[in-house]
């Protein structure tokens, strides 16, 4: 077995390690380079967008995955415009534009007037 299944206690699926990852869907590729980050023990995982092409159900197992070197004391850090993934990821989040606006709680960057500067949207209705 895998050691990546063992830390993970089963929560991704088993990909065959002759697998030809051209043959993998796009879910399982995600979960399979987050599997190998998570696998190598870095103190550091920088992912850029990892939930982008991938299922709910994907998203939520690497959600997951995440969390678990996070809870070993290992940094983690996220780029991702998928908002709605962030409580569950995240513990403190920053919201950038050319620079930092905002570094703090995510439910304090959740606030519609953080993400009105950082997204120019407003949450509550159209464009500001």
């Amino acid at each position: 077995m895998p050691p990546w299944t063992r830390r993970s206690h089963g929560s991704i699926s088993p990909i065959s390690p002759t697998a030809r990852s051209d043959r993998l869907s796009g879910g399982q590729r995600k979960r399979a380079f987050v599997a190998r980050a998570i696998a190598q023990e870095a103190s550091l995982l920088l992912l850029d967008e990892p939930f982008a092409g991938v299922d709910k159900r994907s998203e939520a197992t690497i959600v997951t995955l995440l969390r678990e070197p996070a809870a070993d004391g290992r940094a983690v850090l996220v780029s991702t415009h998928d908002l709605h993934a962030l409580p569950a990821l995240a513990d403190d989040a920053a919201l950038l534009l050319r620079r930092i606006l905002f570094h703090g709680p995510v439910s304090e960057a959740m606030a519609p007037a953080n993400l009105v500067r950082a997204f120019g949207v407003d949450v509550a209705g159209g464009a500001a």
